[in-house]
């Protein structure tokens, strides 16, 4: 859907859904053998640095099926191409774009629970200790606060969980096409296009 805005396309949601359900099997394709030779390589301390070196190498995989709507292999190899020479500022712009989505959602989750625990009263009582304390906060059960408090309490979770996961999706997708206009001159192909 992002890409469509940037695209200046017009969509819908039924649209966006159709398109996502026929990129279904390349994307679950190149995941897999995404994180099937990531996970290989960083079984062993010597393989560590090169599955960081390839998770960022091929970590734009999902926007080439989505956006160009390619194999899994050609995926791989796509990600590779707009990666290749800035290797360095990609890591660095992924690193900060998943830092800064995680605080976002870490401040949102700690507010909420912090929140609800004060408005229930979920952290009192049950495991002695810190720690007992800390995993009723985030990670209450239905026995410690109860099954209505703990329905609600998981709605809230699941609504911050949804609003806050689009910001690294985002910044990804502006990764990607900011790659594909240093390398290949996007903007102007769009601008002749029009």
């Amino acid at each position: 859907m992002f890409a469509q805005v940037y695209l200046s396309e017009d969509f819908s949601s039924f649209s966006v859904l159709q398109h996502a359900w026929r990129r279904f099997l390349s994307l679950l394709g190149s995941t897999l053998l995404y994180y099937l030779v990531v996970i290989c390589l960083s079984i062993t301390i010597i393989g560590l640095p090169f599955a960081i070196y390839f998770a960022f190498r091929w970590g734009l995989y999902t926007l080439p099926v989505l956006f160009e709507e390619t194999t899994p292999r050609h995926a791989l190899r796509r990600s590779t191409e707009l990666v290749k020479g800035t290797w360095w500022r990609v890591f660095g712009i992924g690193i900060a774009i998943t830092i800064i989505g995680f605080m976002i959602a870490f401040i949102l989750q700690t507010s909420y629970a912090i929140l609800f625990a004060s408005l229930t009263g979920g952290i009192g009582g049950g495991d002695a200790g810190f720690l007992g304390m800390i995993r009723r906060l985030f990670a209450p059960t239905p026995i410690d606060i109860g099954w209505a408090y703990y329905t609600i309490y998981t709605i809230g979770s699941l609504i911050i969980a949804g609003l806050t996961m689009p910001i690294s999706t985002i910044g990804f997708a502006l990764l990607y096409f900011d790659l594909r206009i240093r390398k290949e001159a996007f903007d102007i192909e769009m601008q002749v296009t029009d």
